[in-house]
């Protein structure tokens, strides 16, 4: 900021000093022509002279002293952008001391979402490049099993080469399902409609949707409910991919279990709180010290060591959807023997739209 900015900038002040001066001018001279005393021109000019050297040194002073904290100002405009020089220090007036405070909170804040979405970015390039990975398998299996039928080796058991084809393709088409809902959540508010949704309905078509694969893992489904109709509000895309995840990973693990006869119960009952579902299976269950990390990024834990299927995003995004939806979703376990995971639908939960609607 050069002197005449500065002087623009106080040109208000100015003016009304200019005139604050002539009325003090003013009411001497009236004051002395009452007492039939001239004013004379030396004195006016004295006056004049005193005040104006009184107003020069202040404003050179306050010039002197705001300067460094405008050349900051002015070299941050007109210099190259830089993140760590947003900071403006040196403030010597309460409005530059709160300008500053501002702008170091603008800065912070900047720095979180900055931090946060390079967070998610590293987050979905490490989920891309598992999910690749993780498809590279079934593609690989399906072209071997193209290249025996080519060679004739699956001509005496067609069954069981569909069979293994089916698999693979069920393995493609829920992976791709869990891609395409990963790139969906950071946009949930634009793809989230909720209504009165029929809970047992929706469960009995997802068990009827997997009859093969608990036939194929020997695996036998129960549907259990203290009512015919359990009808609750959520969005019914978003949670029944929820009930896909859980399911999928009832029916893997309890498949690796040492157990002839399987079950995987699905329990819904309710409580003063409201409605639940509980998803249980016989499965291999979670080691105690794996239990409260089931819901983190790309956590896989002992049994993701031991089954190379696992992504460790299946129950992570169920928990981000539920958490988005206002439900619960809690996990219990014990190794060994199973593991119980409960959806809770909360009767005064305010789902996501009521809440956008607050904020509006």
């Amino acid at each position: 900021m050069n002197i005449r900015t500065f002087l623009l900038d106080r040109l208000a002040y100015l003016l009304l000093y200019a005139i604050n001066l002539f009325v003090i001018l003013l009411v001497i001279q009236l004051s002395l022509f009452h007492s039939h005393q001239p004013l004379s021109s030396s004195i006016v000019f004295y006056i004049i002279l005193l005040s104006c050297t009184g107003l020069f040194f202040v404003l050179v002073f306050d010039y002197i002293r705001q300067r460094p904290f405008y050349h900051k100002c002015d070299r941050l405009y007109t210099g190259e952008p830089s993140f760590e020089d947003m900071y403006i220090q040196g403030a010597c007036t309460r409005e530059q001391w709160i300008f500053e405070r501002l702008l170091e909170r603008q800065h912070a804040h900047y720095k979180q979402e900055l931090f946060r979405y390079r967070k998610q970015q590293e987050q979905h390039r490490h989920f891309v490049q598992r999910w690749v990975h993780q498809m590279k398998t079934p593609v690989s299996v399906i072209d071997l099993l193209l290249q025996q039928a080519n060679n004739g080796s699956r001509d005496n058991d067609p069954y069981r080469w569909l069979t293994s084809l089916q698999e693979e393709n069920e393995k493609l088409a829920h992976g791709l399902d869990m891609m395409l809902y990963n790139a969906r959540l950071d946009l949930f508010e634009k793809d989230f409609v909720p209504r009165k949704t029929s809970i047992v309905h929706m469960l009995r078509s997802l068990i009827h949707e997997y009859k093969k694969l608990f036939i194929r893992t020997s695996i036998f489904p129960k549907l259990e409910a203290d009512q015919e109709e359990v009808i609750v509000e959520t969005d019914e895309k978003w949670i029944r991919f929820v009930f896909q995840q859980l399911l999928t990973n009832s029916i893997k693990y309890s498949s690796r279990a040492d157990k002839r006869s399987k079950i995987v119960r699905v329990v819904l009952f309710q409580n003063d709180q409201g409605w639940h579902v509980r998803i249980s299976d016989e499965g291999v269950g979670i080691p105690p010290q794996d239990v409260s990390r089931v819901f983190d990024a790309f956590f896989t834990g002992e049994n993701g060591r031991a089954f190379a299927e696992s992504t460790g995003m299946g129950l992570y995004l169920s928990k981000q959807i539920c958490d988005r939806l206002g439900h619960g979703l809690a996990v219990t376990s014990e190794h060994g023997k199973g593991t119980e995971v409960t959806v809770s639908f909360y009767e005064r939960a305010h789902l996501y739209h009521d809440a956008n609607m607050t904020k509006l």
